[in-house]
């Protein structure tokens, strides 16, 4: 949705302030944020590439329909496309304007992938969890739980929630290994949250691109003169056919841009207002795997304050529950189990996404924010952070020899003269 505003908003820019242009423009312009589209989603694409394509593309069109426009019924030189396509970068056409946008799109776009990465792989892992399989001990365990009752008769019993607690910690214990390395990527991933702001939130960068790509052709506007002279001396040699009708090029002033006003945004509606509530929401569910067993014996069919239920086998009174040594389902065999081997493929890609996620907490903490330092403080116990000081650390350390190295080359410079 951003991304359609935003190209929505370039393309009203053409039509408000460059009429010239209007039709021929939007191609460029949709070829632009399509690809900005297929990068968040994991594409091999390069942003600095995506921005050059776009200027490549949008400069023949400034060239001859704005800088060198021609009256009705005459016709210039037709100077090669390709030569077009190439020579804006030599002679700095868009000014210091491609270089800004393809600084701040790297740094939002990429902020912004890997939290789309980071949530494909969050929604993979739950939709994973659905696929366990359990043993056979589990399955006598669960039929004991919950039908054995039954074959005694006593079809209205309901099992004592520390019983289930044990069955199900019992059952689930390979899945409750998830919970450090779940935690550690929830953490991770609302510390990337927090730190999408200024030039690392898409939809700050996307909503006010249009104001650059607007200013990079007011820029080759200004200095048409100049750019028409260098094409006719570099273009005009290349191969060509020449035409023999009056070259009558239109001189028009250079207008002052105009104003686009977007449409107001509730900050609730606003993508960093939506981002916010998901993590907020997200992190009710930190423990998500470490309490499942006593999230599936939180039902109606258990019997909560352990008084006369069915604890395995027979009705009781009370059920005293061992506390926190939770006994094993019997192994027949005696033989330690192997990892679930969904659980381990589950662990070894949260470890995958939780590197990724260190890496752009790392390209935030290579700059000095003031929010920075309250996202630390705020994880300071989570593995994942401390990792991220750690990279922090060794960055300063290698900035700081830099700057030694640099200070003695000047030292010995002065000595020398």
């Amino acid at each position: 949705m951003v991304i359609r505003h935003a190209r929505n908003y370039t393309n009203l820019m053409f039509r408000s302030n460059f009429r010239e242009l209007v039709g021929e423009a939007s191609n460029p312009v949709g070829e632009l944020f399509t690809d900005m589209s297929l990068y968040i989603l994991g594409s091999d694409t390069n942003v600095d590439d995506m921005v050059n394509s776009f200027f490549d593309n949008l400069f023949p069109l400034v060239y001859h329909r704005l800088l060198n426009p021609m009256k009705k019924g005459s016709r210039g030189p037709e100077f090669s496309m390709e030569c077009l396509r190439t020579l804006w970068r030599e002679v700095g056409a868009f000014g210091p304007f491609p270089k800004v946008i393809m600084t701040r799109l790297s740094h939002s776009l990429l902020a912004t992938r890997v939290f789309v990465q980071a949530l494909n792989l969050g929604i993979e892992i739950i939709n994973t969890t659905d696929h366990l399989k359990f043993g056979k001990e589990c399955g006598r365990a669960l039929l004991k739980l919950w039908y054995c009752p039954g074959c005694q008769g006593l079809l209205l019993a309901k099992p004592c929630v520390g019983y289930c607690q044990l069955v199900m910690h019992a059952c689930l214990n390979h899945v409750t290994e998830v919970h450090q390395y779940w935690q550690e990527y929830i953490n991770g991933l609302g510390a990337v949250a927090s730190g999408m702001q200024g030039i690392y939130d898409a939809e700050n960068v996307l909503l006010k691109m249009y104001t650059l790509i607007r200013d990079a052709v007011l820029h080759a506007n200004r200095n048409r003169l100049r750019l028409s002279t260098v094409v006719s001396n570099v273009c005009g040699n290349a191969p060509q056919r020449l035409v023999r009708s009056a070259h009558i090029p239109v001189t028009r002033p250079v207008e002052e841009p105009r104003r686009i006003k977007n449409a107001p945004i509730d900050p609730k509606e606003t993508l960093s207002g939506r981002r916010r509530e998901f993590i907020i929401s997200l992190r009710s569910f930190s423990n998500f795997y470490s309490t499942l067993p006593e999230t599936l014996c939180n039902h109606e069919s258990v019997m909560q304050n352990n008084s006369y239920c069915w604890n395995g086998q027979e009705m009781t009174e009370r059920f005293v529950s061992p506390g926190v040594k939770k006994p094993q389902i019997h192994n027949p065999e005696g033989k330690n189990k192997i990892p679930e081997p969904v659980v381990s493929q589950i662990i070894d890609k949260l470890k995958h996404i939780n590197k990724v996620l260190v890496g752009s907490l790392a390209q935030y903490a290579s700059v000095e924010y003031p929010w920075l330092q309250s996202v630390m403080n705020g994880l300071r116990s989570s593995k994942i952070v401390r990792q991220v000081l750690s990279m922090k650390k060794k960055q300063d350390a290698r900035m700081s020899r830099t700057n030694d190295n640099i200070e003695q080359v000047r030292t010995m410079i002065l000595m020398n003269r």
